[in-house]
């Protein structure tokens, strides 16, 4: 495969792993508190990833970096990546959780290419094609039948409320911030490298709210299927931040946040399977739309799934 299609499968797996974080920290949130699942999730998502840097041999600092070591600018850069990837995104998706179905909140975040080509254009540069344009807009589009559903899930959560789905689209901003924080450490610090000390970063900035909650929590409430769901949400994080990362050392930050649209996508379908939401027509003809923009944006053909 092509450099680009190997980029484009792990901006997908990486959507999709953000998707199975959404649907699981749903269902965890009705019996933890929303820092301690936090808190727990990024300290052991640095520990697997750092496990797995010493396994592949991979280092911190990129062979290209212009100084061979790690400067104070990559640091408050990956202090910032942190900041953004970890307390704010997540913090503000987990409260918008409380008060929305995932099908919402999945609708919501598909506002995360425009947001990102918006930032890219702003803070990177990165010019907006025409074929981009149009794939924003299908993508746009796709938000806006998808709104239009006001079904409530069988789960009895409700269609969502004005304050979780404002909630959830607050959490975008960060979200898109990281990715072109991201693109300003290409090339100086490893793909794992970075997620490691950004997770760690993170655990570091709930730390407190962390052991508040271990502390607040009714242990006795908590089923075991929350207990198994939680090495589901590491190894989910995991992908994410490596093969989101690995994505955009190929891929055009403008381009990669068409992928934004795979996860509200793959958020649907995950909880209808298992929370019980129900998929409509609108969901369909939405989703349906935000799968042909990303198709429209990047410019895919069918060569490119040939082998070279």
């Amino acid at each position: 495969m092509t450099k680009a299609v190997i980029g484009y499968r792990d901006l997908f797996i990486a959507q999709v792993s953000v998707a199975i974080n959404t649907v699981a920290g749903k269902y965890l949130l009705a019996y933890v508190p929303v820092y301690l699942y936090l808190g727990i999730r990024f300290f052991m998502t640095s520990v697997m990833l750092y496990a797995l840097m010493r396994i592949l041999g991979v280092f911190f600092v990129d062979v290209d970096h212009p100084t061979g070591r790690l400067t104070r600018r990559d640091w408050w850069l990956m202090a910032a990546s942190s900041l953004c990837a970890g307390p704010l995104f997540n913090v503000l998706m987990m409260l918008g959780m409380k008060y929305t179905t995932a099908t919402s909140a999945g609708i919501v975040m598909s506002t995360l290419p425009a947001m990102l080509a918006l930032f890219s254009f702003w803070l990177l540069g990165e010019k907006l094609s025409v074929r981009k344009g149009i794939g924003l807009l299908l993508a746009i589009l796709g938000v806006v039948i998808l709104s239009l559903d006001s079904t409530p899930g069988k789960s009895d959560l409700g269609a969502g409320s004005l304050l979780g789905d404002f909630l959830v689209f607050l959490a975008v901003l960060p979200e898109a911030m990281y990715s072109v924080l991201l693109k300003l450490l290409n090339r100086r610090v490893t793909v794992m490298g970075a997620a490691v000390i950004i997770n760690l970063f993170s655990t570091v900035f709930v730390l407190p709210m962390m052991i508040y909650g271990a502390f607040v929590i009714d242990y006795s409430t908590v089923p075991m299927t929350a207990w198994l769901l939680f090495p589901i949400t590491w190894l989910a994080s995991v992908g994410f931040y490596w093969l989101w990362a690995r994505g955009l050392q190929v891929i055009p930050t403008s381009t990669a946040g068409l992928f934004g649209g795979i996860m509200p996508v793959a958020t649907s379908i995950i909880a209808v399977i298992f929370l019980s939401e129900i998929f409509t027509l609108y969901a369909g003809v939405g989703m349906s739309l935000v799968i042909i923009s990303i198709i429209v944006g990047t410019g895919a053909r069918i060569r490119f799934l040939r082998r070279t």
